[in-house]
């Protein structure tokens, strides 16, 4: 997968595809929109397709988090994957999000873990704060903490349970499906 910036526009290349698409410079230091606490026009009219609520309602009862610094002050989300191993799986959701971003997916090189002696690195990346990520905050944190939530049944579809199964899924010693949960 190439990823790249060229003449303020995004581009997204692999074997099958190949994605441009403008990038947009709302809310920038200096804009009428740089005031804090006050939400954009064009982020408060920005809402989550059913595709990316299911991701997110999968991806949270795995690995993925919300951050949301005050109550007055919108969410944002974070996905964070094993690297090198889930590369493909992490830019399959930076382009599901696409829309919601502003950074390309990072790798993060970690300090050796004095348990294992091993170094262990991830993939990440974060959406931007916005408005319709504030339900899903809601919904999976109650007091800072990440909780399942009571109306799960309601939310959890097909779609949903098969990211949560590549999000944070493994196999068990007889073939079966674990799910966990963080």
């Amino acid at each position: 997968m190439f990823i790249s910036t060229i003449n303020n526009n995004l581009i997204i290349a692999t074997n099958s595809f190949i994605f441009v698409t403008p990038i947009l410079n709302v809310g920038k230091k200096g804009s009428k929109y740089s005031k804090p606490r006050k939400t954009n026009p064009v982020k408060l009219n920005m809402n989550l397709t059913n595709i990316q609520k299911d991701v997110l309602v999968g991806t949270l009862l795995g690995d993925a988090s919300i951050e949301r610094n005050k109550p007055n002050h919108n969410s944002r989300v974070r996905f964070d994957q094993a690297f090198p191993m889930h590369v493909s799986y992490i830019n399959f959701l930076y382009v599901t999000f696409l829309n919601l971003t502003g950074k390309h997916p990072m790798v993060n090189f970690r300090k050796e873990d004095k348990r294992t002696g091993k170094a262990y690195s991830s993939i990440s990346f974060k959406t931007l704060n916005f408005p319709c990520l504030n339900e899903f905050y809601d919904m999976f944190y109650k007091e800072g903490k990440k909780i399942v939530p009571s109306n799960i049944r309601d939310k959890l579809n097909g779609r949903a349970l098969a990211y949560w199964i590549m999000d944070d899924g493994s196999k068990g010693s007889n073939g079966e499906t674990i799910l966990h949960t963080r």
